[in-house]
């Protein structure tokens, strides 16, 4: 097998067992469509692939180049007709997408001297398949088929079918009536005799077979599901001649729409009525495909029974209850689907004590919260309130009593009063009231942006800059992303040096289409490249002690810190400037601080266009003897703990530093 294809296959993790059907394969050709996402890929093969292999190959193919359309070509020297059935309706299923009639031509095809034709037994079956006759041929030549298929006439079945049907129509009136009416009658007698039953909502009881809602995928008649009703919605058109109730339904192993259509105004309640949230429905109909809900598989509703489904409810069985102190509801945007007085009454019935709600940046749910925390101990608490009112009451009737035998009897009832408290109070002990916790999860910002990292008090004459910047297969230094390319270059008193360092890192794993949409930096591109650890200890060295220089620095920052890290190289100790919090701060007008809006500003005209990142990130330079950086007379140094920047001209400018320098916003 080719290095070239032994590393697609690696690359596409194609299983090992499809191998040996590529032993003689070789990449041809490989073509793309500029503004469009597709691409033609010519494969060279001994002989044609099984079909397995080839969807395989396509599917793989598709994600690895980020959901372009892929058309696999297939070149072969040697035909094998063991696979030609599979090709064959494999073309049928792609072309039937757009032309559904070929499905009745598909057992049509016929051999005849090696040569292939699909039967039509008149003219109207012939402009039919001429319709999709060139994409037939030109999809089985793309598998590897060279087949030229052609229409033929078979008058004699043509001759056949139409005696066939003059001998139907032969038939004799006084014999025709009857039959007629039979069908009718059966018809009348099948409707009186529809079973009901007081689970039948709408139509007939249901016998048939449960579908699952996950194996329907196409349209079909006579299907009975079973699930619960999740979603309900009505809808009048402005016609006014009917309604439309539509219920979502599942039985979790997936969803479906149904839709039923009705005039009858008694109905339409009862159905509304029965068909709430939550119930379980039988409901049988047929499956057709819906142009108002977006082309997507609808079940028309023939019939409803209601369903008797018990749903075994989750137990906390612990002795210990839990108190929840980190819930998001639905009132925190993008970050919770909980309605907030379903959790609490939730955490109610499984005996908890309390719970935390902490939406994120808001206290909407709080009213909703507090009333139903109220309800809840109200209720729990009115045994003993009343049975404290009970006591309190005798106790008062028997301050007033002089009568003996009353006072008798109603100490008696007295001294019951108090075992019902003592009970009461009792059950109190083992249910507390309920506690609500009330927070919420804010986003905070610091008032402050670092500029520089890693001070060091040095003249600016004295330093040597490193211009540089970092490609990365994502963003999480700390998780499994890593750098793919680092690119530097040295600054001594504004003059760019020969100096320069250039490197691609090999991962060790795919990198994904958007990083290479982003950076133009591909698996192929690295796959000779050497590790990030031997990249990064000759960076160190190239570096020396030089003042790094970044665009967005705080995460170039991060990867070379985890690199070190990783790799046991101490910790970084070089200064990093920020050029993006620099700019920030000295031209507060700018609207924007990308490259690109400061080499307009700065006026430095570029050899190659700057891509305006939404992270203002990348970091380029480029030496312009127009725009002079003057550094004579420039130094800095420590008074107090803060670092000044003199200049002849007498300023000063004092930035307050800790390990690293910050500029306070406020």
């Amino acid at each position: 097998m080719k290095n070239e294809i032994k590393l697609l296959l690696e690359k596409l993790n194609i299983d090992p067992v499809y191998f040996n059907e590529l032993e003689k394969a070789s990449i041809e050709k490989v073509l793309v469509y500029d503004g469009i996402d597709k691409m033609k890929i010519i494969l060279k093969n001994d002989t044609n692939l099984s079909i397995d292999l080839y969807r395989e190959l396509t599917n793989s193919l598709k994600n690895f180049f980020g959901g372009k359309d892929i058309y696999l070509y297939v070149d072969v020297m040697r035909v094998n007709n063991d696979y030609f059935k599979d090709y064959f309706n494999e073309m049928v299923d792609i072309i039937k997408r757009k032309n559904p009639i070929i499905e009745i031509f598909t057992d049509r095809l016929i051999n005849r001297d090696e040569k292939y034709y699909v039967e039509v037994i008149n003219r109207a079956e012939e402009r039919q398949v001429e319709n999709f006759l060139s994409d037939m041929n030109n999809i089985m030549k793309m598998f590897g088929y060279e087949l030229n298929i052609k229409t033929v006439l078979n008058e004699a079945k043509r001759d056949d079918v139409a005696s066939g049907i003059k001998k139907n129509l032969e038939v004799d009136v006084k014999n025709f009536v009857a039959p007629v009416n039979t069908v009718k009658e059966e018809k009348k007698k099948k409707y009186e005799r529809r079973e009901v039953d007081e689970n039948t909502i709408k139509g007939r009881v249901i016998k048939d077979a449960v579908t699952s809602i996950k194996s329907i995928d196409r349209e079909m008649d006579d299907v009975t599901i079973e699930g619960q009703v999740f979603g309900n919605d009505t809808f009048e058109p402005a016609s006014k001649e009917f309604k439309i109730i539509i219920l979502k339904m599942t039985d979790f192993t997936d969803s479906i729409t149904c839709k039923l259509f009705l005039r009858d105004d008694e109905e339409y309640q009862n159905i509304v009525k029965k068909a709430k949230v939550g119930t379980w429905l039988k409901i049988h109909g047929s499956i057709k495909m819906d142009k108002y809900s977006n082309n997507e598989l609808v079940l028309n509703i023939r019939d409803i029974n209601a369903v008797n489904y018990d749903v075994a409810k989750r137990q906390d069985d612990s002795p210990r209850k839990r108190v929840e102190l980190h819930t998001h509801t639905k009132m925190s945007d993008m970050d919770g689907v909980c309605d907030e007085v379903d959790l609490v009454r939730q955490a109610m019935q499984w005996n908890h004590p309390g719970i935390a709600i902490t939406d994120h940046d808001c206290c909407q749910a709080f009213p909703h919260v507090y009333s139903e925390v109220n309800k809840y101990n109200a209720t729990l608490n009115a045994p003993l309130k009343e049975a404290k009112k009970r006591v309190k009451s005798l106790e008062e009737q028997l301050e007033k009593i002089v009568d003996e035998d009353e006072k008798r009897q109603l100490q008696r009832q007295y001294e019951q009063a108090l075992a019902d408290l003592a009970k009461e109070e009792e059950k109190k002990k083992d249910h507390p009231d309920f506690k609500a916790l009330y927070g919420t999860e804010l986003e905070m910002s610091e008032n402050f942006l670092n500029i520089v990292y890693n001070c060091r008090d040095e003249k600016i004459d004295d330093v040597t800059f490193v211009i540089v910047d970092t490609e990365t297969t994502g963003f999480n230094a700390g998780l499994s992303d890593s750098m793919i390319e680092i690119g530097a270059v040295k600054v001594r008193n504004g003059i760019v040096q020969e100096e320069r360092f250039d490197e691609l890192i090999n991962p060790g794993c795919h990198i994904d289409a958007s990083i290479t949409n982003l950076t133009g930096i591909s698996d192929y591109k690295v796959k000779d490249a050497d590790n990030e650890e031997n990249v990064i200890k000759r960076f160190k060295e190239f570096i020396g002690d030089g003042v790094l220089v970044a665009h967005n620095a705080k995460f170039d920052k991060s990867m070379l810190d985890m690199a070190y890290y990783k790799y046991g190289l101490g910790k970084m100790t070089n200064p990093i400037v920020d050029t993006l919090m620099l700019s920030r701060v000295i031209n507060k007008d700018l609207k924007r601080h990308s490259l690109s809006a400061l080499t307009k500003f700065y006026k430095i005209e570029m050899d190659e266009e700057i891509e305006e990142d939404e992270d203002d990130g990348g970091t380029a330079v480029q030496e312009d003897d127009s725009f002079n950086n003057d550094y004579s007379g420039v130094k800095t140094i420590t008074v107090d703990g803060k670092v000044a920047y003199e200049k002849s001209t007498g300023n000063s400018y004092q930035v307050e530093f800790e390990e690293e320098t910050e500029i306070d916003l406020e």
